[in-house]
């Protein structure tokens, strides 16, 4: 969590730093769950990710990984939607290569973007 690596860099003690947690949680202030579910709402909505960037990110802020694959699980058809929004905008970028170049520069383009293979294949073999 992003608040613990704060606290160790202003020399708290780990008694004080789980302490602050413990209380934090308590009182809802700390609610890994609601903060995945934004994450990805934004991350999908705002950022236009797909579901590896996301994983990526959430471990990096120290989110557990069970949270995290139980709620993606839930968003798999927006990713599939996200992919199908955005496969036109994407084609169209490409429009002096050939359809072969402009599909590669596509499907590159969707894995950096964090999304599964199955989808961008399932998308695209579908939008063509």
């Amino acid at each position: 969590m992003e608040i613990i690596k704060k606290l160790k860099e202003r020399n708290f003690s780990e008694e004080v730093i789980e302490e602050v947690i413990r209380i934090l949680k308590e009182e809802r202030y700390i609610d890994d769950r609601e903060y995945v579910e934004r994450f990805i709402h934004d991350a999908i909505n705002i950022k236009r990710r797909g579901p590896l960037w996301i994983k990526r990110e959430l471990f990096k802020r120290g989110v557990n990984e069970e949270i995290v694959n139980e709620l993606l699980s839930k968003y798999r058809k927006s990713f599939l939607k996200l992919i199908e929004e955005m496969y036109p905008e994407v084609m169209k970028r490409y429009t002096k290569d050939n359809i072969k170049e402009r599909k590669r520069k596509a499907w590159n383009y969707f894995m950096s973007r964090g999304f599964y293979t199955e989808d961008i294949k399932e998308v695209m073999s579908v939008g063509t």
